[in-house]
């Protein structure tokens, strides 16, 4: 089985809480606009929603995030948000992300963010179980 590489996107609307002292989204608040975007896309791309790991007790940890910034946004405006998976093994899983304007379709910024899964009941990282790799896999969907 291959890994499900399909790239899945989310609409967020820049809200003025985002908005720093020069009038732009923060850059704190793309990565918001990110977890936004990959919360959404588990439940509604990949059937396997942030709720499931919590009733299963799990939880994904951030490890990394890179972003590099290509233009900005404004109040008033959305983003659209592009996910898909680089790697996915026992350990970790690498996503890819790209943020575009849904209008002009211009790259606002992309990165690479990297997450691991924590046990909630011991607190500590914990091997990826197999369910959960096959359910990123391209047969799976």
């Amino acid at each position: 089985m291959a890994l499900n590489r399909n790239r899945y996107s989310s609409i967020i609307a820049v809200r003025p809480d985002d908005l720093d002292l020069f009038g732009h989204v923060h850059s704190s608040r793309y990565m918001d606009y990110f977890l936004a975007a990959r919360f959404d896309q588990m439940g509604r791309c990949y059937g396997m929603g942030m709720q499931e790991f919590l009733d299963n007790g799990y939880a994904w940890y951030m490890l990394k995030f890179d972003i590099a910034y290509k233009r900005g946004l404004g109040l008033g405006e959305s983003v659209k948000v592009f996910t898909w998976l680089e790697e996915f093994n026992s350990y970790h899983v690498l996503i890819n992300f790209e943020m575009r304007h849904p209008e002009t379709d211009k790259v606002i910024c992309l990165g690479i963010s990297e997450f691991g899964l924590v046990s909630l009941a011991s607190q500590k990282s914990i091997k990826i179980p197999d369910w959960v790799l096959e359910r990123y896999q391209d047969d799976a969907l």
